[in-house]
């Protein structure tokens, strides 16, 4: 059980039957591996449940993290379906992506030490070449759009910033919810545009209840506001995305609406009276 439970570490997946781990001629782990049989025939594209069309080019070995100085690899059958909806295709596998040769623990780890580290020493430590881990983020970062949940509705007190990371002057923006302290958006860039492409992809009541933004005084965050949402005060008092973004911000004080007392469209002041 314990061999059992250190294979499935290596592959990445929990979900899978191993059936016999070995070393091959040249020094590497090789792990043989099936899906449950719950999930041994199905689609490699959608996930659909397909019956079996060919043996496709049978074995097959997918990448997975070194294991003390070894390669490891998981070895299963790679045979093909006939899926009602995409046609013909590899069977779907837990461990890896669909044409993809490395497993998703392998690429997953291949994207951190990308972001993490040189390009040499990146190169060096997963052993692939720099034009392969430029495909392992690419497909990373759609896995992780996928699976990126909606943006919550019930949006009142947002803080929009910036922070940069790496050198280069490189900057993501985050959009945070005061009254959460959550994070609930953020992408690489900055400026005018990304704060408009978060607020375009929200629905008109979710706008609508926008009644404050609050920034470090960012002259894209007020145009950019001013078009989107007409009806929030501006409040640029206070930096609103610390390092880490943890916390909850606030309390405010007390906002005057803007324009019932004067002040410009598109500001507010604190209430002293």
């Amino acid at each position: 059980m314990r061999i059992n439970r250190f294979a499935k570490s290596i592959v990445g997946a929990e979900r899978i039957k191993v059936r016999g781990i070995a070393t091959d001629g040249a020094g590497a782990l090789v792990i043989d591996a099936e899906p449950y049989r719950a999930r041994s025939c199905r689609c490699g594209k959608c996930g659909r449940e397909a019956p079996r069309y060919d043996a496709g080019r049978g074995v097959r070995l997918w990448r997975c993290c070194d294991v003390g100085g070894m390669k490891a690899y998981v070895r299963s059958e790679a045979f093909r379906v006939s899926c009602p909806e995409c046609g013909i295709a590899a069977r779907e596998v837990p461990w890896a992506a669909h044409g993809s040769r490395l497993s998703c623990a392998f690429e997953d780890t291949c994207c951190w030490c990308a972001l993490s580290m040189s390009k040499v020493a990146c190169q060096k430590l997963m052993r692939v070449s720099w034009r392969t881990v430029g495909s392992i983020c690419s497909r990373v970062e759609a896995r992780l759009s996928e699976a990126r949940p909606p943006v919550p509705g019930g949006l009142v007190r947002i803080g929009v910033d910036e922070t940069s990371y790496r050198k280069g002057c490189k900057y993501m923006a985050v959009i945070v919810n005061h009254d959460t302290g959550a994070v609930v958006w953020c992408h690489d860039g900055h400026g005018k545009e990304v704060f408009g492409e978060f607020l375009s992809g929200l629905t008109e009541e979710q706008r609508a209840s926008i009644g404050l933004v609050s920034a470090d005084g960012a002259r894209w965050v007020d145009e950019a506001t001013a078009e989107w949402l007409p009806g929030a005060a501006v409040f640029s008092s206070l930096e609103i995305a610390p390092r880490g973004c943890g916390g909850k911000v606030g309390p405010f004080p007390t906002l005057q609406v803007p324009g019932s007392d004067g002040t410009a469209p598109g500001s507010c002041s604190p209430d002293r009276s």
